[in-house]
């Protein structure tokens, strides 16, 4: 269903990416993106690397 692939595939994303583009420095910016980018390394090293999944 397209609504479906909309709100949980494209919609957060959007969303994060509207939240950062409006803060206040780019440092809080900076960081924020970090966080993103540490998350889905992590993820990526425990399903792709521990667990085999990827």
């Amino acid at each position: 269903m397209p609504v479906l692939i909309f709100l949980i595939g494209y919609l957060p994303f959007f969303l994060a990416a509207y939240w950062i583009y409006d803060m206040e420095s780019v440092r809080k910016q900076a960081i924020t993106a970090g966080a993103i980018l540490s998350f889905d390394a992590a993820m990526l090293a425990i399903f792709g690397g521990i667990l085999g999944w990827i």
